[in-house]
């Protein structure tokens, strides 16, 4: 998979992949996807909607709705919703699908065990 939306080649660790990203005040920090270091700031009026982000979930789990639940427990997902209970579109919860996106992504990718396949 090297279709990446934040790729990142980190100059402190030498990891090449996806960001991490953090609220730092009024700014969207991006920060390396392994060490955390700092990248730059981001404008959040660049980072994904969440429907954007969910289509990504959605298409790197090839569907797997199970994978994306068990992504969901392992991140201690949170959605917020408005009063209509239509999904937020708030910078706290483009956070939480973006960690949600990495996770998923993490585990679409994660090799086989051989001690767990049949």
């Amino acid at each position: 998979m090297s279709d990446f939306i934040f790729h990142n080649d980190c100059h402190k660790c030498r990891y090449s992949g996806e960001s991490r990203f953090s609220i730092s005040g009024t700014h969207l920090k991006q920060m390396c996807g392994k060490c955390g270091f700092y990248i730059k700031f981001l404008d959040h009026k660049l980072f994904p909607s969440v429907a954007d982000l969910r289509l990504k979930i959605w298409g790197i789990s090839g569907g797997n709705k199970e994978l994306i639940e068990m992504a969901k427990v392992d991140i201690s997902f949170a959605e917020i919703r408005n009063n209509d209970t239509s999904i937020s579109n708030s910078l706290t919860n483009k956070l939480q699908y973006w960690k949600l996106y990495l996770k998923v992504r993490e585990l679409s990718i994660a090799p086989i065990n051989p001690d767990n396949a049949l």
